[in-house]
């Protein structure tokens, strides 16, 4: 079958599973593909937007709906960037026999807010994909994660909610917690603001467990337990950046997360400059950069998707 008559049999939804599975492969495999994909997100972007609810397998989300040729191009660049975010996961793991999951991908330089099916509350962060239990309405609540997301998990004691993420899980009855394994961090972290939450290892062994204002590391040859200095970093969720004696270093990778650009740093000794700032998130990359410049003198210039600091 050709490839555009695949994907517009997937983007229908008339697959069957060998072909579903066809698809994700060409997707992984054909750089020129995603390329295209990529391009069509960005042509997405200036479209007029406005939100709609919808259910699918158990999460009710916040969907940004368009007409005629945009809504062709957010289907294609987001159903199938979704669709292939979850693939190695979804495939191996209905090769094994094992529970199914689908993903929900959130691109660099967006965050989502989205209500899974027993009213649980969950903010994905910026470059962030969630895994989710096609199995999730029966009762098993489980879900997979890589990068960074805030739950505010709905009390349900005869069905534990599970996060996991490597080779851990954190598994609670009703709490509020931040998992965050973006590989800028040292190590993954999951912090527990009210409730608790237990750690679980290999085999579901119990590790640890948590009180509120506690925040776990999980160091390669170890764990941490330390407290939670502060719970300004936990702000993007409110659409707020909050920085409290941050280098400028820190800054600028939350910057760059946040609103998908790249910096280029001329002067070294800046990177451990520190600052204290709170800004809201639409103000914008070029309006937070002047704003520090107040404090921390410097130039930048504005390249494409480069900013240089000099």
């Amino acid at each position: 079958m050709k490839r555009d008559q695949l994907l517009q049999k997937y983007l229908k939804g008339d697959t069957t599973s060998a072909e579903r599975h066809e698809f994700l492969r060409l997707v992984q495999s054909d750089s020129s593909l995603r390329d295209d994909l990529k391009a069509l997100k960005r042509l997405d972007d200036i479209s007029l937007w406005r939100n709609v609810e919808t259910k699918q397998h158990g999460v009710v989300r916040s969907k940004q709906k368009k007409s005629g040729l945009f809504s062709v191009l957010w289907k294609i660049a987001a159903v199938v960037v979704l669709a292939f975010a979850g693939y190695l996961s979804i495939n191996n793991e209905t090769l094994k026999g094992e529970e199914e999951f689908y993903a929900i991908y959130v691109p660099v330089g967006d965050t989502r807010q989205i209500t899974l099916s027993d009213s649980t509350i969950v903010w994905l962060n910026s470059n962030t994909t969630i895994w989710i239990s096609r199995e999730f309405e029966k009762g098993k609540r489980n879900v997979k994660l890589s990068g960074e997301g805030f739950f505010e998990v709905t009390k349900d004691e005869k069905h534990p909610f599970t996060v996991a993420f490597g080779k851990h899980k954190v598994r609670v009855l009703g709490t509020q917690f931040n998992v965050n394994t973006n590989s800028q961090n040292s190590c993954p972290k999951v912090a527990l603001l009210e409730g608790s939450v237990e750690v679980l290892g290999q085999n579901d062994a119990s590790l640890v467990q948590l009180k509120p204002g506690e925040e776990l590391w999980v160091l390669p040859d170890c764990l941490k337990v330390k407290p939670i200095k502060s719970s300004n970093r936990f702000a993007w969720r409110k659409g707020l950046l909050v920085f409290d004696n941050n280098t400028f270093q820190e800054i600028l990778q939350v910057l760059e997360r946040t609103y998908d650009v790249d910096f280029k740093v001329q002067r070294d000794e800046m990177l451990e400059y520190r600052c204290s700032a709170k800004f809201r998130i639409n103000d914008g990359v070029e309006h937070i950069l002047k704003v520090l410049k107040l404090k921390t003198p410097f130039a930048f210039k504005l390249n494409d998707n480069q900013i240089i600091i000099k």
